[in-house]
């Protein structure tokens, strides 16, 4: 991001495979510098997962959570550690 202007200066990609586009917004940061957050694909679930603070962007499984009601799916504001 651009200080000055606030414009994005380039996307981060992911190549680990994991599948979701919505995070929450909030992640928690572990005390090693670890981030935990959920991905959520609608009509399918929550993958739980966690990136090493390395700076190689890669975000590792922990756990996966179906929606409860596939069609009517949640979206999650925060992660709380």
């Amino acid at each position: 991001m651009d200080p000055v202007t606030l414009e994005t200066t380039h996307r981060v990609g992911f190549a680990d495979g994991l599948e979701g586009t919505l995070t929450t917004a909030h992640p928690t940061v572990d005390a090693d510098g670890t981030m935990v957050n959920l991905l959520s694909v609608p009509g399918k679930g929550f993958t739980v997962y966690e990136m090493a603070d390395d700076g190689a962007n890669v975000r590792k499984a922990v756990a996966r959570v179906p929606h409860k009601r596939p069609l009517s799916p949640a979206w999650v504001h925060d992660f709380p550690g």
